[in-house]
């Protein structure tokens, strides 16, 4: 093995696609962080959300296989639901924006 094949200066293995394994889940590749203005722009839409509805609360993923969760309150879903995810964040932000207008 060539020094290519290792992350940087910790010398811990990588993927063929140079990117860091993930031993403790499985194996996986961590992939790509997102970053960006397409992040950001999902970061400030929940902060804004959370300021306007305090009665919804949105859970962050204990681990990189959990989805983004929101509980909301009784009666805003159909059959007394209280619970939506999404893989990721900008997701879960459409679907909270499709159940609660934007008051702008």
């Amino acid at each position: 093995m060539s020094w290519t094949a290792r992350s940087g200066r910790t010398g811990r293995r990588c993927s063929d696609k140079g990117r860091p394994v993930n031993r403790a889940y499985g194996g996986r590749t961590l992939g790509p962080l997102p970053r960006g203005s397409v992040f950001q722009d999902c970061v400030e839409r929940r902060r804004r959300f959370e300021a306007e509805q305090t009665g919804v609360t949105i859970v962050t993923p204990a681990r990189p296989d959990d989805r983004w969760r929101a509980i909301l309150p009784l009666g805003v879903l159909p059959d007394d639901g209280t619970t939506i995810g999404a893989r990721s964040l900008c997701d879960l932000m459409d679907k909270l924006d499709a159940l609660y207008p934007s008051s702008r």
